[in-house]
């Protein structure tokens, strides 16, 4: 009995001392809105929370779109508050580009992508990083283009 016990506790301590980058090496490989990835990112979210590492617990939320099938605005939103907790005008930014994506993307919802796209942009106009900055114009200018906006596009492409 004893040694299931120390073995319990040995488990135990060895999930508490793994780095991040441990938990999201479990789930790297699986399929797309494949929830087995949840016993791994479960953990991930509640050790960031625990930590308020905000910046892990932003990934942790974003990773977390990926495999959940049902739940992906939700973990946007999670993101979003995640981000704002850091102060990282670029990590926010990102926050809001990934819920226009899922807008997009998952939703079809062309003109509320829009609006999130808009709020990223005014985070990213500004920023250092040329991939954000890009990846978020090219994302308006391709929405605005389907939203039939094509005068405004033509300035952005």
């Amino acid at each position: 009995m004893w040694k299931i016990l120390l073995v319990l506790v040995f488990y135990c301590i060895r999930l508490n001392s793994q780095e991040f980058s441990d938990y999201r090496m479990r789930y790297d490989n699986f399929e797309e809105n494949d929830i087995r990835a949840f016993n791994f990112l479960n953990p991930y979210i509640q050790k960031a929370k625990q930590e308020k590492n905000y910046r892990e617990l932003a990934q942790a939320y974003k990773d977390a779109i990926s495999f959940s099938p049902n739940h992906k605005l939700y973990y946007a939103d999670s993101i979003i508050w995640a981000a704002s907790k850091t102060g990282d005008k670029d990590l926010l930014g990102a926050s809001y580009l990934t819920k226009g994506t899922v807008f997009y993307f998952n939703h079809k919802k062309f003109k509320l992508a829009l609006d999130e796209y808009l709020k990223a942009w005014n985070y990213l106009e500004n920023t250092k990083d040329e991939y954000l900055y890009y990846k978020n114009l090219y994302h308006i200018g391709v929405v605005k283009s389907y939203l039939g906006y094509h005068e405004e596009t033509l300035d952005i492409f």
